[in-house]
């Protein structure tokens, strides 16, 4: 009996490394082949160490591009790349379940005797939305999938926990995981119902028992309503900004349900339940490209929240432009006076809702006021500080008639939101802006608030 072992290396385009591992075991007249390709992303730290196990004694050699794809049929596609659940991160980019399919399609090799696709990457088939990707990919591929549902590599975690590996792999002494982020790393739900500790969401689709989630509170500030300057001063915080880390008991349909809750929620005050990815127990999660969330729609959205012992930035974390939404234009209304209404241009979004109106140059908390008269301009919204005063209408009489900014209540601001940053609250987005009064066909939109960053790291 003797047995024959081969492999062979191949690079291209600068983000991919190909590795082929093919046993071949001679035994008398039989003999019995089982091939697989690995494909290690350029991302993967170290890469010579999980080749170096992927091979097995022998020397590699380093084939063209030609020779490689018309040598190789293997049965066996391993992929090493960092992931997160149902996403892979190939060639510089995310990969949701349908890009995946369409980057394994692309790959230009004999297809026709793969069984099996194997996946190391982190958490990959982790959760709902894990299962459902390999699903996907077993049915539109005709073949099957392993993936981990955990941390890979860091600490010897090379077991697939979904499906069967050909030839499984083990990397002793390395030191890293595949958990490189990027894109957006949160889900959101809005509440649109509570009863005691149970949440009802508008789509619970990915979220499950076990997840860390975040309940926060974005608006239900109480304000003054007098038609005056006052207007939209924040009496009462009412709970803006109030959040908790949590982890779901269960999931039912669109409800829900929480073993225990610290604080108090009002279904009318725009809460939402938002996904928190947990990196804590990998020893260091690197950003490797922008991390994004989606923009605060009046429900949800509007913020980034993760959660790492050791958080490297290489890519910037961004939520400009996803806070509160600014006023909508408007040609020109004839009233000059006026704090609040329902006609003219539009103020911004803010942490209180809009209860007598939404027009005119009162501010809405933190929200700018509008522009009161002909082409006078909206105020900018608050957070940190005062949002700025609009202009008033160049070469007329009439005064007072720009918006006025929004209040310093967020991140800094007065025990309820004044004009003297103090001590930091709360936590909320920035106010959006107020619209300008128009009266030609001239853009004058409130601008958009900043959304909210939350890191929880190192925190044992």
């Amino acid at each position: 009996m003797s047995k024959k072992y081969v492999s062979s290396v191949f690079i291209f385009n600068l983000s991919t490394t190909i590795i082929v591992l093919s046993f071949s075991l001679l035994f008398g007249i039989r003999s019995t082949a089982q091939t697989s390709l690995a494909i290690i992303d350029k991302g993967i730290e170290e890469p010579k160490i999980i080749v170096n196990h992927l091979s097995v004694k022998k020397a590699i050699d380093v084939y063209s591009k030609e020779q490689f794809f018309e040598s190789k049929a293997p049965e066996e596609i391993q992929v090493f790349s960092h992931a997160r659940p149902g996403e892979l991160f190939l060639e510089g980019k995310w990969h949701k379940k349908e890009e995946i399919v369409d980057w394994f399609l692309s790959l230009a090799i004999d297809r026709a005797a793969i069984k099996n696709l194997s996946i190391y990457g982190c958490n990959f088939a982790k959760g709902t939305v894990g299962k459902e990707t390999i699903q996907y990919l077993e049915e539109q591929l005709s073949l099957s999938v392993a993936a981990s549902t955990d941390i890979t590599g860091a600490g010897g975690n090379w077991k697939l926990e979904i499906g069967e590996a050909i030839n499984p792999v083990q990397v002793s002494n390395y030191e890293y995981s595949f958990q490189n982020i990027g894109g957006t790393v949160n889900s959101y739900a809005s509440v649109t119902g509570i009863s005691g500790t149970t949440f009802t969401v508008d789509d619970a689709t990915g979220y499950t028992s076990g997840d860390l989630v975040m309940i926060i509170q974005m608006q239900g500030a109480i304000i003054n309503t007098t038609d005056d300057e006052n207007y939209g001063s924040v009496i009462d915080n009412n709970g803006v900004g109030s959040y908790e880390l949590v982890n779901i008991a269960s999931v039912t349909s669109n409800d829900i349900s929480f073993a225990s809750i610290t604080n108090s929620y009002n279904v009318n005050n725009t809460i939402q339940i938002i996904k928190v990815p947990d990196y804590s127990t990998n020893a260091l999660t690197t950003v490797t490209s922008e991390i994004t969330g989606v923009a605060f729609d009046g429900t949800k959205g509007g913020v980034i929240a993760l959660k790492a012992d050791v958080l490297q930035l290489d890519a910037n974390i961004n939520m400009s432009n996803s806070g509160f939404r600014g006023g909508a234009v408007n040609l020109t209304d004839s009233s000059v006076l006026g704090y609040i209404g329902t006609s003219g241009a539009q103020k911004g979004e803010g942490v209180a809702k809009f209860t007598v109106g939404d027009r005119k140059r009162g501010k809405q908390a933190n929200g700018g006021g509008a522009g009161n008269w002909v082409n006078a301009a909206g105020a900018g919204g608050g957070n940190f500080g005062v949002g700025g005063r609009g202009g008033e209408y160049a070469g007329s009489n009439v005064i007072q008639s720009g918006g006025i900014g929004g209040d310093a209540f967020g991140g800094c601001g007065s025990s309820l939101g004044g004009q003297t940053p103090t001590v930091v609250r709360y936590p909320i987005m920035g106010g959006g802006g107020g619209a300008g009064d128009s009266n030609d066909a001239g853009v004058s939109i409130g601008g958009i608030g900043g959304g909210i960053i939350f890191v929880f790291a190192n925190e044992n």
